[in-house]
């Protein structure tokens, strides 16, 4: 049963959940925080139990964000594992849709129904799915101690706005969170966090910058409006969009 549409950063730009003409979404757990964005809604109506599951999308992680920040599960599928057609584009040939769900498993059952769905050859940027199942059994619980990945201290940055009394109370946050994690049980690990830094700065400093300039002027462009609307409402209408944005 569709409950309705949730809030989200305009255009899908941004991880505060703050950038919206229609109000800031509550926190589900304290409404003095932010909800994390873009995908600002989702997180918190499925965190505050209030779906079962929601959509949102995620480009560089507006689907994980407030799923984290919010206590629910956010699943981001890989590039084109799900159709993005209709979907307004953030950064068209990275978009991807995201599940919230309260645990996993329905996560899992309901990114597999929207798997299944297909919108022909049109659609630029599926991909096939993989030989492999699209959903692997959970591994069986371990007795050994589990790990924690932790960025190197480099990486590591708590100034900002809020001066050195609110960078001195991230940090120790940060690391009371390392050691409640070490007394459940976990070994900390530090890692090379570099290859991840530099990738996700493509999203920001290279080309991607461009597309993600070309897709908010595509759906604004009063031209690419009236082909689709031309073409039909539906998939049909939402195809001619993606296939503008692809020869852009």
């Amino acid at each position: 049963m569709n409950v309705g549409k949730t809030n989200l950063d305009q255009f899908a730009s941004g991880l505060v959940g703050t950038r919206t003409p229609y109000g800031v979404a509550a926190n589900s757990f304290d409404n003095r925080f932010i909800p994390g964005g873009s995908s600002s809604g989702s997180g918190p109506a499925v965190g505050s139990r209030l779906l079962s599951f929601a959509l949102g999308t995620d480009t560089a992680g507006s689907g994980r964000v407030p799923a984290g920040y919010n206590g629910c599960v956010g699943i981001k599928g890989t590039v084109g594992k799900v159709s993005t057609v209709g979907v307004v584009p953030a950064c068209a040939s990275l978009d991807c849709l995201t599940v919230f769900a309260s645990c996993v498993s329905d996560g899992a059952a309901v990114l597999r129904v929207m798997e299944s769905a297909d919108a022909g050859a049109a659609d630029v940027w599926r991909r096939s799915p993989p030989a492999a199942p699209a959903v692997l059994p959970l591994p069986t619980p371990s007795t050994t101690r589990f790990r924690f990945a932790v960025p190197g201290d480099e990486f590591v940055d708590f100034e900002g706005p809020g001066g050195s009394v609110m960078a001195a109370q991230s940090a120790a946050a940060f690391a009371a969170a390392i050691s409640r994690l070490e007394s459940c049980g976990g070994c900390c690990v530090d890692i090379d966090f570099s290859p991840c830094a530099q990738a996700a700065a493509l999203l920001y400093q290279s080309s991607f910058v461009a597309e993600r300039y070309s897709g908010i002027r595509a759906f604004l462009d009063k031209k690419q409006h009236k082909a689709a609307a031309a073409a039909g409402p539906g998939t049909e209408g939402a195809l001619v969009q993606q296939r503008a944005l692809y020869h852009d």
